[in-house]
């Protein structure tokens, strides 16, 4: 995905989020290629948006996957 096809799918997408509205699919050329992509293009909608990223959320609702956290930790 080109960087430019990246930026213009922040800027809608911080659009959107600003407006406080959806939007149901995206051009072929402005869906992200993979998660690195996907990622970038996440980091770019918090710079359109004037957000800092304070933290990441962990999905990590399993004993298992607490478990599994923890031991990543010590």
């Amino acid at each position: 995905m080109e960087p430019t096809a990246q930026r213009e799918l922040a800027r809608l997408l911080a659009g959107l989020r600003r407006d406080g509205r959806q939007q149901s699919g995206l051009e072929p050329r402005l869906v992200p290629t993979d998660n690195a992509t996907a990622y970038r293009v996440a980091g770019l909608v918090a710079e359109e948006l004037g957000w800092a990223v304070a933290g990441w959320k962990i999905a990590a609702m399993k004993e298992e996957m607490q478990t599994r956290i923890s031991r990543m930790s010590h």
